[in-house]
């Protein structure tokens, strides 16, 4: 049922990805739960982020020409500035697309400030992170927007793993 959905790739890889219901119910290290289901109170702070369209989902190419300078406009003209940015993991296939330089354009037009992050998730396929937990195949990367766009403004980054590791915030 609904309750048993998973991520599964076409072509097997031997990994065994979690039910929609692990995910929602996992645990941190420590052993408490974290996420916006785990309290009442936080899913009721998600729920007013959503109803303020503070949380902003967008469906589009981050290296084209539409939906990223879109939000950024759209940002602009409320006043506000962008204060998380979760990217997954989409850059390491901006990458291989040759469309690097037109994603690092369309994050350098976003309004930020010294407070905004990226939210990273790094895969382990084959090369550890260097944050990558005991016993984990996935890190949470943090970097400041304004650290990322000062060095793509100086040496532009050359692949994933640059990325990756370039300025992590703790």
């Amino acid at each position: 049922g609904e309750r048993d959905l998973r991520f599964a790739l076409e072509k097997k890889n031997g990994r065994r990805y979690p039910q929609r219901r692990e995910l929602l119910s996992a645990k941190d290290l420590g052993g408490k739960q974290q996420g916006f289901l785990a309290t009442d109170e936080a899913f009721r702070f998600v729920q007013a982020m959503e109803k303020e369209h503070r949380v902003v989902p967008v469906v589009g190419d981050f290296a084209g020409d539409r939906a990223m300078p879109g939000v950024a406009a759209k940002i602009r003209e409320q006043g506000l500035t962008v204060s998380a940015f979760y990217v997954s993991n989409v850059e390491q296939y901006l990458f291989e697309n040759n469309v690097w330089a037109k994603w690092a354009k369309n994050i350098a037009a976003l309004p930020t400030d010294e407070k905004s992050l990226f939210v990273r998730a790094y895969l382990d396929q084959g090369k550890k992170h260097p944050r990558e937990k005991k016993g984990h195949r996935t890190a949470t990367i943090l970097q400041k927007m304004a650290d990322f766009n000062a060095r793509q403004a100086k040496k532009a980054y050359t692949s994933w793993w640059e990325v990756a590791t370039d300025q992590n915030v703790d």
